[in-house]
């Protein structure tokens, strides 16, 4: 199976914030279909401009990081990825967040937030 790419992520930009150079994009983003495999180390995100940015995006803060799936989606500002985790439940326990592996398949995801750049 093929991995998610950066070109499977849908960016729908809501409105944006312009304060001087700096910008603030309300965004929904849209990846992930139950068939394309999660790739190691994240979902790769699409170029700043594709955020609606001129030059660079500064941040990406999800703001409904976790989903009705059980699912947690974090953005890894380092490698511009955004990384999912779930819950491993050994035994009916409570235990650590673990990302998924490159075996996962996820559903379709549809994540809110604020690209921040310029």
């Amino acid at each position: 199976m093929a991995d998610i790419t950066a070109n499977d992520v849908t960016v729908t930009i809501v409105s944006e914030d312009i304060t001087g150079k700096r910008r603030q994009n309300e965004i929904t983003l849209a990846f992930g279909n139950g068939a394309l495999t999660y790739p190691v180390g994240g979902v790769p995100m699409p170029t700043a401009s594709k955020l609606g940015m001129r030059r660079n995006l500064n941040d990406l803060i999800l703001t409904d990081a976790a989903s009705t799936n059980g699912l947690i989606y974090k953005y890894d500002k380092t490698n511009n990825k955004i990384k999912i985790f779930e819950a491993d439940y050994p035994n009916a326990a409570e235990g650590a967040l673990i990302e998924l592996d490159a075996t996962d398949t996820p559903a379709a995801a549809t994540l809110k937030g604020y690209a921040l750049g310029w």
